[in-house]
Protein backbone atom coordinates (compact mmCIF):
# COMPACT_ATOMS: atom_id res chain seq x y z
CA UNK A 1 0.00 0.00 0.00
CA UNK A 2 1.48 3.07 -1.07
CA UNK A 3 2.54 6.23 1.58
CA UNK A 4 -0.43 8.91 1.73
CA UNK A 5 1.68 11.84 0.49
CA UNK A 6 3.05 9.67 -2.26
CA UNK A 7 -0.21 8.67 -3.26
CA UNK A 8 -1.01 12.56 -3.31
CA UNK A 9 1.28 13.23 -5.08
CA UNK A 10 0.83 10.95 -7.89
CA UNK A 11 -3.06 11.69 -8.09
CA UNK A 12 -2.47 15.75 -8.28
CA UNK A 13 0.26 14.53 -11.57
CA UNK A 14 -2.20 12.12 -13.11
CA UNK A 15 -5.02 15.09 -12.76
CA UNK A 16 -2.84 17.38 -14.43
CA UNK A 17 -1.19 15.00 -17.54
CA UNK A 18 -4.69 14.36 -18.23
CA UNK A 19 -5.95 17.81 -18.30
CA UNK A 20 -2.96 18.76 -20.93
CA UNK A 21 -3.53 15.34 -22.64
CA UNK A 22 -7.15 16.35 -23.26
CA UNK A 23 -7.25 20.37 -23.51
CA UNK A 24 -3.68 20.73 -24.50
CA UNK A 25 -4.29 20.62 -28.28
CA UNK A 26 -7.23 23.78 -27.88
CA UNK A 27 -4.94 25.54 -25.87
CA UNK A 28 -1.76 25.42 -28.43
CA UNK A 29 -4.05 26.39 -31.65
CA UNK A 30 -5.24 29.46 -29.26
CA UNK A 31 -1.71 30.53 -28.34
CA UNK A 32 -0.37 29.83 -31.29
CA UNK A 33 -3.24 31.95 -33.09
CA UNK A 34 -2.66 35.08 -30.38
CA UNK A 35 1.26 34.87 -29.95
CA UNK A 36 2.36 32.88 -32.79
CA UNK A 37 5.01 30.11 -32.81
CA UNK A 38 7.49 31.17 -30.51
CA UNK A 39 6.59 30.27 -26.39
CA UNK A 40 7.02 32.82 -23.66
CA UNK A 41 9.17 30.30 -21.85
CA UNK A 42 11.95 27.90 -22.82
CA UNK A 43 11.50 24.16 -22.91
CA UNK A 44 13.98 24.08 -19.43
CA UNK A 45 11.70 26.29 -17.63
CA UNK A 46 13.30 29.02 -18.58
CA UNK A 47 11.56 33.03 -18.70
CA UNK A 48 13.57 34.54 -21.21
CA UNK A 49 14.82 33.91 -25.36
CA UNK A 50 17.43 36.97 -25.29
CA UNK A 51 20.16 34.63 -24.32
CA UNK A 52 19.23 31.92 -25.87
CA UNK A 53 21.10 30.91 -29.30
CA UNK A 54 19.60 30.83 -32.79
CA UNK A 55 16.31 32.39 -31.58
CA UNK A 56 14.70 32.71 -35.07
CA UNK A 57 15.59 28.78 -35.96
CA UNK A 58 13.77 28.26 -32.29
CA UNK A 59 10.57 30.56 -33.09
CA UNK A 60 10.33 29.01 -36.87
CA UNK A 61 10.44 25.19 -35.48
CA UNK A 62 8.98 25.09 -31.93
CA UNK A 63 5.07 25.62 -31.30
CA UNK A 64 2.98 26.00 -28.39
CA UNK A 65 2.18 22.11 -29.12
CA UNK A 66 5.33 20.85 -28.79
CA UNK A 67 6.43 22.94 -25.44
CA UNK A 68 3.55 21.62 -23.86
CA UNK A 69 4.30 18.12 -25.06
CA UNK A 70 8.01 19.01 -23.53
CA UNK A 71 6.45 20.15 -20.13
CA UNK A 72 4.29 16.98 -20.03
CA UNK A 73 6.95 14.90 -20.98
CA UNK A 74 9.04 15.84 -18.08
CA UNK A 75 6.62 15.66 -15.52
CA UNK A 76 5.71 12.05 -16.74
CA UNK A 77 9.39 11.30 -15.95
CA UNK A 78 9.37 12.54 -12.62
CA UNK A 79 5.79 11.11 -12.38
CA UNK A 80 7.28 7.65 -13.43
CA UNK A 81 10.03 7.94 -11.35
CA UNK A 82 8.78 8.67 -8.43
CA UNK A 83 6.19 5.77 -9.01
CA UNK A 84 8.70 3.41 -9.37
CA UNK A 85 10.92 4.32 -6.45
CA UNK A 86 7.60 3.89 -3.89
CA UNK A 87 6.93 0.81 -5.31
CA UNK A 88 10.25 -0.57 -4.66
CA UNK A 89 10.50 0.54 -1.26
CA UNK A 90 7.03 -0.74 -0.32
CA UNK A 91 7.81 -3.81 -1.70
CA UNK A 92 11.12 -3.88 0.48
CA UNK A 93 8.94 -3.46 3.43
CA UNK A 94 6.33 -6.26 2.81
CA UNK A 95 9.35 -8.73 2.02
CA UNK A 96 10.80 -7.72 5.63
CA UNK A 97 7.16 -8.22 6.49
CA UNK A 98 7.16 -12.17 5.31
CA UNK A 99 10.96 -13.03 6.74
CA UNK A 100 9.71 -11.35 10.14
CA UNK A 101 6.93 -13.64 10.01
CA UNK A 102 8.93 -16.60 8.73
CA UNK A 103 11.94 -15.70 11.58
CA UNK A 104 8.93 -15.88 14.34
CA UNK A 105 7.77 -19.66 13.31
CA UNK A 106 11.20 -20.81 12.83
CA UNK A 107 12.47 -19.47 16.10
CA UNK A 108 9.46 -20.96 18.28
CA UNK A 109 10.65 -24.26 16.79
CA UNK A 110 14.17 -23.87 17.55
CA UNK A 111 13.85 -22.30 20.50
CA UNK A 112 11.11 -25.26 21.64
CA UNK A 113 13.44 -28.18 20.19
CA UNK A 114 17.17 -26.50 22.27
CA UNK A 115 14.66 -26.25 25.23
CA UNK A 116 13.75 -29.86 24.95
CA UNK A 117 17.77 -30.74 24.23
CA UNK A 118 18.80 -28.44 27.45
CA UNK A 119 16.49 -30.12 29.51
CA UNK A 120 17.50 -33.74 28.33
CA UNK A 121 21.25 -32.22 29.13
CA UNK A 122 19.92 -31.05 32.21
CA UNK A 123 18.45 -34.17 33.51
CA UNK A 124 21.60 -35.59 32.67
CA UNK A 125 24.02 -33.65 34.60
CA UNK A 126 21.91 -33.84 37.39
CA UNK A 127 21.79 -37.69 37.57
CA UNK A 128 25.57 -38.27 36.34
CA UNK A 129 26.93 -35.65 39.16
CA UNK A 130 25.34 -38.21 41.35
CA UNK A 131 27.39 -40.80 40.34
CA UNK A 132 31.02 -38.74 40.20
CA UNK A 133 30.79 -38.14 36.42
CA UNK A 134 32.78 -35.41 35.22
CA UNK A 135 31.44 -33.03 32.67
CA UNK A 136 32.97 -30.29 30.49
CA UNK A 137 33.32 -26.89 32.44
CA UNK A 138 32.77 -24.89 28.91
CA UNK A 139 29.76 -27.16 27.49
CA UNK A 140 28.15 -27.29 30.88
CA UNK A 141 28.24 -23.32 31.31
CA UNK A 142 27.58 -22.79 27.67
CA UNK A 143 24.34 -24.94 27.09
CA UNK A 144 22.85 -25.97 30.51
CA UNK A 145 23.70 -22.91 32.98
CA UNK A 146 22.60 -19.37 32.35
CA UNK A 147 19.75 -17.64 30.68
CA UNK A 148 18.11 -17.74 27.77
CA UNK A 149 19.70 -14.87 25.48
CA UNK A 150 16.94 -12.24 24.49
CA UNK A 151 18.44 -10.98 20.94
CA UNK A 152 18.12 -13.79 18.01
CA UNK A 153 21.70 -13.32 17.10
CA UNK A 154 22.82 -14.15 20.64
CA UNK A 155 20.62 -16.82 20.85
CA UNK A 156 21.69 -18.36 17.63
CA UNK A 157 25.34 -18.27 18.78
CA UNK A 158 24.48 -19.78 21.59
CA UNK A 159 22.67 -23.16 19.95
CA UNK A 160 25.61 -22.98 17.35
CA UNK A 161 28.09 -23.54 20.55
CA UNK A 162 25.25 -25.80 22.54
CA UNK A 163 25.76 -27.74 18.70
CA UNK A 164 29.56 -27.60 18.69
CA UNK A 165 29.75 -29.35 21.93
CA UNK A 166 27.65 -32.04 21.16
CA UNK A 167 29.64 -33.35 18.44
CA UNK A 168 32.77 -33.64 20.59
CA UNK A 169 33.01 -35.80 24.19
CA UNK A 170 31.13 -34.38 27.00
CA UNK A 171 31.88 -36.46 29.84
CA UNK A 172 34.40 -38.91 30.85
CA UNK A 173 33.39 -42.04 30.27
CA UNK A 174 31.44 -40.55 26.85
CA UNK A 175 28.50 -42.76 27.24
CA UNK A 176 25.17 -41.57 29.34
CA UNK A 177 21.71 -42.90 29.83
CA UNK A 178 18.71 -41.65 30.79
CA UNK A 179 15.80 -43.76 32.28
CA UNK A 180 17.78 -47.06 30.91
CA UNK A 181 18.69 -45.31 27.16
CA UNK A 182 21.77 -44.45 25.81
CA UNK A 183 21.45 -40.57 24.91
CA UNK A 184 22.83 -40.30 21.50
CA UNK A 185 24.68 -36.53 21.47
CA UNK A 186 25.31 -36.62 17.55
CA UNK A 187 21.45 -37.54 17.06
CA UNK A 188 20.68 -34.51 19.28
CA UNK A 189 22.96 -32.15 17.38
CA UNK A 190 21.76 -32.84 14.09
CA UNK A 191 18.23 -32.46 15.34
CA UNK A 192 19.68 -29.00 15.88
CA UNK A 193 21.59 -27.97 12.97
CA UNK A 194 18.94 -28.13 10.37
CA UNK A 195 16.65 -25.88 11.85
CA UNK A 196 19.43 -23.48 13.56
CA UNK A 197 20.56 -22.85 9.42
CA UNK A 198 17.12 -22.18 8.11
CA UNK A 199 17.13 -19.27 11.21
CA UNK A 200 20.61 -18.14 10.61
CA UNK A 201 20.06 -18.04 7.19
CA UNK A 202 16.44 -15.68 7.72
CA UNK A 203 18.66 -13.45 9.93
CA UNK A 204 20.90 -13.09 7.59
CA UNK A 205 18.36 -12.00 4.54
CA UNK A 206 16.39 -9.93 7.05
CA UNK A 207 19.99 -7.95 7.71
CA UNK A 208 20.18 -8.02 3.78
CA UNK A 209 16.78 -6.80 3.45
CA UNK A 210 17.04 -4.04 5.78
CA UNK A 211 20.09 -2.25 4.24
CA UNK A 212 18.12 -2.82 0.72
CA UNK A 213 15.26 -1.18 2.15
CA UNK A 214 17.46 2.17 3.60
CA UNK A 215 18.82 2.12 0.08
CA UNK A 216 15.32 2.35 -1.38
CA UNK A 217 14.14 4.62 1.30
CA UNK A 218 16.76 7.01 -0.06
CA UNK A 219 15.94 6.85 -3.54
CA UNK A 220 12.44 7.41 -3.05
CA UNK A 221 13.13 10.29 -1.10
CA UNK A 222 15.16 11.68 -3.78
CA UNK A 223 12.31 10.76 -6.21
CA UNK A 224 10.03 12.72 -3.84
CA UNK A 225 12.81 15.68 -4.17
CA UNK A 226 12.90 15.88 -7.84
CA UNK A 227 8.94 15.74 -8.31
CA UNK A 228 8.51 18.22 -6.14
CA UNK A 229 10.59 20.68 -7.84
CA UNK A 230 9.34 19.74 -11.45
CA UNK A 231 5.99 19.63 -10.51
CA UNK A 232 6.67 22.96 -9.04
CA UNK A 233 7.62 24.78 -12.17
CA UNK A 234 6.00 22.39 -14.93
CA UNK A 235 2.30 23.30 -13.43
CA UNK A 236 3.32 26.87 -12.73
CA UNK A 237 3.89 26.90 -16.46
CA UNK A 238 0.78 25.33 -17.16
CA UNK A 239 -1.31 27.26 -15.19
CA UNK A 240 0.50 30.58 -17.10
CA UNK A 241 -0.14 28.80 -20.93
CA UNK A 242 -4.01 27.90 -20.18
CA UNK A 243 -4.31 31.30 -18.66
CA UNK A 244 -2.77 32.96 -21.78
CA UNK A 245 -4.67 31.05 -23.44
CA UNK A 246 -8.29 32.14 -22.00
CA UNK A 247 -9.23 28.82 -20.39
CA UNK A 248 -8.74 29.88 -17.12
CA UNK A 249 -10.98 26.86 -15.39
CA UNK A 250 -8.30 24.70 -16.87
CA UNK A 251 -5.39 27.25 -15.45
CA UNK A 252 -7.38 27.14 -12.06
CA UNK A 253 -7.44 22.89 -11.91
CA UNK A 254 -3.62 23.01 -12.33
CA UNK A 255 -2.21 25.38 -10.61
CA UNK A 256 0.05 23.95 -8.02
CA UNK A 257 -0.42 24.07 -3.87
CA UNK A 258 1.37 26.88 -2.15
CA UNK A 259 1.41 24.67 0.89
CA UNK A 260 1.63 21.55 0.27
CA UNK A 261 4.79 20.28 -2.41
CA UNK A 262 3.86 18.40 -5.63
CA UNK A 263 0.23 18.89 -5.11
CA UNK A 264 -2.66 20.94 -6.70
CA UNK A 265 -4.36 23.61 -5.34
CA UNK A 266 -7.49 22.70 -6.32
CA UNK A 267 -6.93 19.39 -4.32
CA UNK A 268 -6.87 20.73 -0.78
CA UNK A 269 -9.85 23.01 -1.53
CA UNK A 270 -11.61 19.98 -2.30
CA UNK A 271 -10.56 18.24 0.86
CA UNK A 272 -9.37 20.78 3.14
CA UNK A 273 -9.79 19.39 6.29
CA UNK A 274 -7.93 15.96 5.34
CA UNK A 275 -4.86 17.63 3.48
CA UNK A 276 -4.41 19.32 6.95
CA UNK A 277 -5.05 16.37 8.76
CA UNK A 278 -2.63 14.47 6.17
CA UNK A 279 0.05 17.05 6.61
CA UNK A 280 -0.02 17.28 10.45
CA UNK A 281 -0.10 13.26 10.87
CA UNK A 282 3.06 13.62 8.55
CA UNK A 283 4.81 16.20 11.02
CA UNK A 284 4.12 14.40 14.22
CA UNK A 285 5.14 11.14 12.72
CA UNK A 286 8.71 9.64 13.27
CA UNK A 287 10.48 9.97 9.37
CA UNK A 288 9.54 6.87 7.41
CA UNK A 289 12.66 4.30 7.49
CA UNK A 290 13.08 0.47 7.88
CA UNK A 291 11.19 -1.11 10.09
CA UNK A 292 12.11 -0.45 13.98
CA UNK A 293 14.71 -2.03 16.36
CA UNK A 294 11.45 -4.22 17.60
CA UNK A 295 11.34 -5.63 14.32
CA UNK A 296 14.72 -5.93 13.13
CA UNK A 297 16.64 -9.16 13.22
CA UNK A 298 18.01 -8.33 16.68
CA UNK A 299 14.30 -8.57 18.21
CA UNK A 300 13.97 -11.25 21.03
CA UNK A 301 13.44 -14.79 19.66
CA UNK A 302 9.56 -15.39 19.71
CA UNK A 303 7.46 -18.35 20.63
CA UNK A 304 4.81 -16.46 19.08
CA UNK A 305 3.75 -14.01 16.84
CA UNK A 306 3.98 -11.32 19.50
CA UNK A 307 7.14 -10.23 21.38
CA UNK A 308 7.87 -12.97 24.06
CA UNK A 309 10.59 -13.28 26.11
CA UNK A 310 12.27 -17.03 25.88
CA UNK A 311 11.85 -18.40 29.29
CA UNK A 312 14.85 -21.21 30.81
CA UNK A 313 13.55 -24.90 30.49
Amino acid sequence: MRNQGIYDRLFSGDAVMTAVVTDGDEAAVRLDQRYGSAPPTLPDGGTSLEDASGLEEFAEAFSYRQHLDHLLGDLRTVHTGLAVAEDAHQGKLMLLEELFYQRDRVGERLQNLFFKVRHTLETLYSETQRKGRRWRRGFVLASITGATPRTPRRFLQQVEQTERFLREPVVDPPTLELNGVQVDFDELANDLEPVRREYGDLLDAIDRTQKEAQGALVAKNEAIDEYDRVFGWVTRAFESLFSLAGMEELARRIRPSVRRKGRRAIDEEDAPEAADASESAAASAPAESAPADESSSEAAPQASSSEAEPTDA
